[in-house]
């Protein structure tokens, strides 16, 4: 059986939030910066971990102990993260989460990690609602880079077609919670009340 790739994860804060207002990534769900609870989540998993950024956040994240990985594709999204964090170390795999899921947590990961299947491209969670798989908390494996490439160059920069043309291992979320993701002011007023449901189970 052939060995699975290193794994590192990858943080995508580059967007700008306008929807938000304000920058998602500094978002406090667990006391502390989103982007760092996140980093902290991955740090006992990865090789490395990440900050997908734009270039002039780089001076704000500083180096330690989560380097800064400025985006080298601008303006095409969570593609330009990733296609810019495989330029980086092409032979490793990457778990790429989205900086505007409040709920990931570390069963999760494990979940993910635990059946990662490194002879498909992508291992990725299947959303519930449409069935189809999740990009943004996802495990990305080097040959994936090739294709994405591929679509890239056509103009294509949109994820979730681009996993309709590669070998996908989709996983039920033991919690669909976790694939809630917060990009306005109002979803982010929906946060605290989940949170209560599910303190409650």
């Amino acid at each position: 059986m052939e060995k699975s790739a290193s794994l590192n994860g990858l943080i995508l804060i580059g967007g700008k939030s306008r929807r938000m207002g304000t920058p998602k990534e500094k978002m406090v769900w667990h006391d502390k910066l989103q982007r760092e609870y996140l980093a902290d989540l991955l740090a006992p998993y990865c090789a490395q971990v990440c900050f997908s950024c734009r270039p002039e956040q780089c001076a704000e994240l500083g180096q330690q102990p989560f380097p800064a990985l400025p985006d080298a594709h601008l303006d095409i999204g969570p593609m330009g993260g990733i296609l810019s964090a495989f330029e980086s170390d092409t032979h490793s795999a990457w778990l790429v989460l989205a900086c505007d899921l409040p709920f990931v947590n570390e069963q999760a990961l494990k979940q993910l990690i635990a059946h990662r299947d490194s002879s498909k491209m992508v291992t990725a969670f299947r959303n519930p609602i449409n069935g189809l798989p999740e990009p943004l908390i996802a495990i990305w494996e080097p040959q994936s880079y090739r294709s994405l490439q591929e679509v890239a160059t056509a103009g294509n920069y949109a994820l979730r077609q681009a996993l309709d043309n590669m070998p996908v291992q989709m996983l039920t979320p033991a919690d669909p919670t976790i694939l809630f993701n917060v990009n306005t002011p109002q979803e982010a007023k929906q946060v605290p009340l989940i949170a209560a449901t599910r303190q409650g189970r």
